[in-house]
């Protein structure tokens, strides 16, 4: 009995904590990509296109491929 009240108490303990860790992504693909000056990404950005030019700012990590990079 005390290893079922342990394994109810480890699995709602699970389900609380999940909602504690939330990963946030941006994805953007195009031609020509770009965050203006006054705009924040939260998380990561993974910008693939021709062109990226980043004039705001972004929390986490960023990861661009593009013939032109403009930072």
């Amino acid at each position: 009995m005390k290893s079922i009240k342990v394994l109810g108490l480890a699995f709602v303990f699970l389900l609380l904590s999940s909602g504690l860790v939330t990963a946030a992504s941006t994805v953007r693909t195009g031609e020509t990509i770009s965050i203006a000056a006054d705009q924040s990404v939260a998380g990561d950005f993974y910008g693939f296109g021709n062109s990226v030019a980043i004039s705001g700012s972004v929390d986490d990590d960023l990861l661009l491929m593009a013939g032109t990079v403009n930072l």
